[in-house]
Formats: structure tokens, sequence, C-alpha cells
């Protein structure tokens, strides 16, 4: 390899890493969060996403931060995403049509196409912000306590369509 193409691969891998490493990038920032448990979630058959939770004492507690972090096992557009976003949280009570359009806008910002093996985190903030960090775009914070408990609900509330999941999430299944 000549020297001009040494420093070129050099300077992409520079430019490169930090944005595939940016969803792991809450790991710095939140050194001393823990694993609580994780589960896959499966739909239709197909294994869409290994989902974990961290918390700083190592249980989920309400009004604690907590993070969850998505590692891709299949490609997921953003579309995608955001839909199945969209359809659990209007089933949730009081729920209203204005809710739905305000966080549609939220998620159209937070979201982005996930590549099979792409990590994505969501950090819970216990003041009720919600950070979205996802790869090849900076971190989004929004403060909307609202938003944040009930997009956190999809997946650890009681009423979540994924039970089996929470309950792994929650360090209460096999």
């Amino acid at each position: 390899m000549k020297a001009w193409q040494a420093k070129a691969m050099m300077a992409l891998l520079l430019l490169l890493t930090p944005m595939a490493q940016a969803a792991d990038g809450w790991r710095t920032k939140f050194p001393e969060m823990v694993l609580v448990g994780s589960g896959i979630l499966e739909v239709l058959f197909l294994d869409i996403y290994r989902l974990s939770l961290y918390t700083e004492s190592g249980k989920f507690e309400i009004g604690k931060d907590f993070i969850l972090e998505f590692d891709y096992l299949t490609s997921v557009s953003k579309k995608t995403i955001a839909n199945a976003s969209i359809n659990e949280l209007a089933k949730l009570d009081g729920v209203s049509a204005a809710d739905i359009k305000s966080w549609q806008l939220k998620l159209d910002r937070g979201l982005v196409d996930m590549e099979k093996g792409d990590k994505a985190a969501i950090i819970f903030g216990g003041s009720g912000n919600i950070t979205f960090v996802a790869p090849n775009q900076p971190p989004l914070t929004f403060d909307d306590r609202r938003f944040a408990e009930s997009y956190a609900a999809i997946w650890l509330g009681p009423q979540t369509a994924f039970p089996m999941l929470r309950q792994r999430l929650l360090g209460n299944g096999p």
C-alpha cells in the first residue's frame, strides 16, 4: 500500500469511527449504568433487535435515569420503526390525536434507518427528558416527560404488547 493510500485509509477510518460508535457513546457518559436485563423482540418469527435495559442501581425504578439499548438483528426502516412506535403509543390510555401528532414529529427527528448490526440507544432522564442516540447523527434530546414516559411504556409499561420481553428487561425472565 502506498503512503498516500495508507493516509487516506486512516483519515477515512478516523471520520467513520465516531459515527459508528455514536450509539455506544452513552457508555462513556454513563459509566455507572449496569445491565438489568435483556431480551429479543420477535415479530412474526423474525428477530428484530436485542433490547437491553441499564440503570444505575441495577433495578428499574420509575423516575430514575435508565437507558434502553437496541442491537438490530435485521435491517429496519425509519418509517417502520416510527409506525410501530405510533401504533403502540396510540394504545395507551389518555393519548389524544394531538399527542400522536406531536410525538410523530419527535420520532421523525429522532429515528433513523437501522441496518443489521447497528446499535441505538434511548436515554430516559429521571427529570423527564428523552435522548435518542443513533448511528450517523448527533444525540437528540426532547424535554417532554409525557412523551418520555409513554415511549418507555412501549417496552416497560404493565400493558406492553411484549410482556415476556418486559419481564426479561426487568431481570425476571429466563
